[in-house]
């Protein structure tokens, strides 16, 4: 748990404005009880930008720790995890992604449970990249 506090730079000076924020940072919870499995994925759009973020969804069970993502000739695909949701068993991860070519493209998407060990089975979703 940590308190940021604001400070705004005025007249040459840092002057603290009174407004915090509580901030809590831990590991995403495991359920090791529920079996790691990868359910959908899917894109907030069927089309996006080239160099341009555009936003995934990923549905998974609650024992699934990571994902990555690859294109449809097995080259990792960089994203990030902008937040999850859990409901009951099922988690739905938020990714951002970009790629740097335009075209029909297709991705797949792996979980891993809790030791790091990648899921036989993916998600795959398309979307067409643009200028």
């Amino acid at each position: 748990n940590r308190i940021f506090g604001l400070k705004a730079y005025q007249n040459g000076q840092w002057v603290t404005t009174g407004l915090s924020q509580n901030v809590t940072v831990s590991n995403m919870p495991i359920d090791s009880q529920v079996d790691p499995y990868i359910y959908e994925a899917d894109f907030a759009s069927g089309q996006a930008k080239v160099n341009e973020p555009f936003t995934a969804t990923v549905v998974t069970s609650t024992s699934v720790d990571k994902l990555k993502v690859t294109n449809e000739r097995g080259k990792f695909v960089s994203s990030n995890v902008v937040g999850y949701v859990d409901e009951g068993d099922k988690r739905t991860w938020t990714l951002e992604l970009s790629v740097g070519s335009i075209g029909f493209r297709v991705f797949s998407f792996q979980g891993a449970d809790a030791n790091g060990n990648w899921l036989p089975m993916s998600a795959e979703c398309s979307i067409t990249i643009t200028k």
